[in-house]
């Protein structure tokens, strides 16, 4: 049960991260390679042996959380649309070839 907590927490934690490089207005590339250093250190502390490793983390944000983003009717601006599609394949990119 814990460690699904610390796996909803690390999803939680990946949307947050890429909200605030939107924020901020971060370059993508620059920004994706940081949240995948940020999100790798979290996850090794959430869990050592590696059941919560960033690319398992990346795969159900974007089941979880992503579609909501897209979905019609969800509020979200176009340009936060086309944002978060941009974080999306860099994050995939950069977890693909760890």
């Amino acid at each position: 049960m814990c460690r699904m907590a610390a796996d909803l927490q690390l999803i939680l934690f990946l949307q947050a991260l890429v909200t605030a490089a939107l924020a901020a207005g971060t370059e993508v590339g620059r920004g994706a390679a940081r949240i995948v250093e940020t999100l790798g250190v979290a996850s090794s502390l959430a869990d050592r042996t590696g059941g919560s490793a960033p690319g398992l983390v990346f795969r159900v944000w974007r089941v979880a959380h992503f579609p909501g983003i897209l979905r019609v009717g969800s509020g979200a601006p176009e340009q936060g649309e086309a944002g978060f599609r941009a974080y999306d394949q860099a994050l995939e990119h950069l977890l693909e070839t760890r």
